[in-house]
């Protein structure tokens, strides 16, 4: 079956007034979550908390790829499980997603993998070069001896 992008609404409940840091804190559970999981291309959360039902609520739009919409709330309920998130309610948007706007999803980067020449990437060098040395400096009030 052929996958189409969906967006998924989703409130997170907070225990109390959620304060910056809270909202902060919440948006990197959801977006390290996020790259976990490959068919979620986009999270974002709205920085206004509303009060509902005595408690206060944070709303999450997540772009999700799917076979189907009942599909796509359930990884939205995967995500936001797996970043510890209490949920009220993970309901698919009326907004209509065009597959030209939003990006397939891609596999998640696994960081430290090895290239084919061997080593990570971060730790080759260009041949013919050594790691630079760190230049001490001289004590405070010591004289630089010159050279000639």
């Amino acid at each position: 079956m052929d996958r189409k992008p969906f967006e998924i609404v989703a409130e997170c409940e907070m225990p109390g007034f959620p304060t910056a840091a809270d909202i902060t804190r919440v948006s990197e559970h959801i977006e390290a979550a996020r790259r976990v999981r490959s068919d979620v291309v986009r999270a974002t959360v709205n920085p206004l908390a509303i009060y509902r039902e005595r408690r206060y609520v944070l709303q999450a739009k997540l772009i999700t790829w799917a076979e189907d919409v009942s599909r796509a709330v359930q990884i939205a309920q995967e995500l936001l499980a797996d970043a510890g998130l209490p949920r009220r309610t993970v309901l698919p948007s009326s907004r209509s997603l065009n597959e030209a706007e939003i990006s397939p999803p891609s596999e998640p980067a696994r960081s430290g993998r090895l290239t084919a020449r061997g080593g990570t990437a971060a730790a080759r060098r260009a041949p013919g070069t050594r790691p630079g040395k760190s230049h001490p400096r001289a004590a405070k009030g010591a004289t630089r001896r010159k050279t000639r």
